[in-house]
């Protein structure tokens, strides 16, 4: 048991001593689906150009629903720079696709009111 102990003490002083040495990045604050959104562009892909990914769709394409409607190939354009731009251009269509026909809107901001458990599976759908 002490064993245990020591190594919490441990940690708890790593981390406290990190905490004070470094500040942790704050990501910008964005809507549940925007967040969906951003997540597929930042997978395997440094936050720099997932941000510029993001800001590209969100001036080249009027809202959510022009890029749902769009080619693959009309927003893997917009996507330059990010790897695997066309397998994420595919999941970007498909993702707002599943949320307007399960909600006719892009608005995911009721998922954050419902319970812990229902919003997970909910989310696991998209």
């Amino acid at each position: 048991m002490p064993a245990t102990t020591d190594k919490q003490r441990l940690l708890t002083s790593l981390f406290t001593a990190l905490r004070k040495s470094y500040t942790p990045a704050e990501g910008e604050e964005r809507p549940v689906l925007e967040q969906l959104l951003y997540a597929v562009l930042r997978e395997n892909a440094p936050a720099d150009a997932a941000d510029r990914a993001y800001r590209n769709l969100t001036e080249r394409f009027f809202d959510w629903n022009e890029l749902r409607v769009s080619s693959v190939h009309e927003v893997d354009a917009a996507l330059e720079g990010l790897p695997q731009a066309k397998a994420k251009a595919q999941r970007l269509i498909v993702l707002l696709q599943e949320v307007f026909e399960s909600t006719y809107s892009f608005d995911l901001e009721l998922i954050g009111k419902k319970g812990l458990k229902q919003a997970a599976r909910q989310m696991a759908r998209y």
